[in-house]
């Protein structure tokens, strides 16, 4: 019993592992695109410091529906109505 659960753990180890390594690896890219781009903006416009530029939120989707569902809904109701 024991040694599934250890062979189970070292899997998921292993997982998070590569999973970290390949997030490190494009926030990396990340930070360096930043940097050209932040060195564009100040080529271009001197006067933006372009750290004070906010970082956009990410937009928080509510799932009323399925893909399409509302859609759909309203069509088929269109449909009958006629």
């Amino acid at each position: 019993m024991t040694d599934h659960i250890v062979a189970r753990l070292t899997a998921k180890r292993a997982e998070l592992a590569r999973l970290a390594s390949e997030l490190g690896q494009e926030l990396d890219q990340c930070r360096a695109d930043l940097t050209h781009i932040d060195g564009v903006l100040r080529v271009l416009r001197a006067d933006l410091d372009p750290e004070t530029i906010p970082a956009r939120r990410r937009y928080a989707r509510r799932q009323y529906f399925g893909r399409n569902e509302l859609s759909r809904l309203c069509m088929d109701t269109l449909r009958m109505g006629c």
